[in-house]
């Protein structure tokens, strides 16, 4: 069952032609659809939460070693 809804899935967005990107997220990589004219770079909120993180440390880290 599952199978055949992911395959109905993949036809209708064959069908309307639609757009996918990937996740900019190293560690995810997940393809997704591009459902606006907004220029999104993650899969998910929680993948741009992840990325926001880990430059804020990253910033954190580089201004306690100066």
């Amino acid at each position: 069952r599952a199978e055949a809804a992911l395959r109905m899935t993949v036809t209708a967005d064959l069908l309307e032609e639609a757009k996918f990107k990937t996740c900019t997220r190293l560690d995810c990589r997940q393809p997704f659809k591009v459902e606006s004219n907004h220029d999104k770079r993650f899969c998910s909120r929680a993948c741009g939460h992840i990325e926001a993180v880990r430059r804020s440390r990253k910033a954190a880290k580089k201004q306690q070693v100066q």
